[in-house]
């Protein structure tokens, strides 16, 4: 949170009803700039992922849906493992 106030992306002010709160909200010019961003990103992914058939595409996502559990798998994994001295 630090961090997106520093940057301009949101703002806190103090609850009204409860001391202890802070609100955070965003900023936005800023959230308009961020969107602009990823949607052009997005364009670039759409035209690559358009050069696929519905039959490549399922495989894609099969893959990458087993990339990611292998990954998850092998980070687990490495937790679990005594840490060095």
């Amino acid at each position: 949170m630090d961090r997106l106030e520093r940057g301009g992306y949101v703002t806190r002010t103090p609850d009204q009803q409860d001391r202890r709160r802070v609100l955070v909200a965003p900023v936005a010019d800023r959230v308009a700039r961020v969107t602009a961003v990823w949607d052009d990103l997005g364009q670039s992914w759409q035209a690559l992922l358009d050069g696929h058939t519905d039959s490549e595409l399922k495989v894609i996502a099969h893959h990458m849906r087993r990339a990611y559990e292998l990954g998850h798998a092998q980070m687990e994994r490495l937790r679990s493992l005594p840490k060095p001295d």
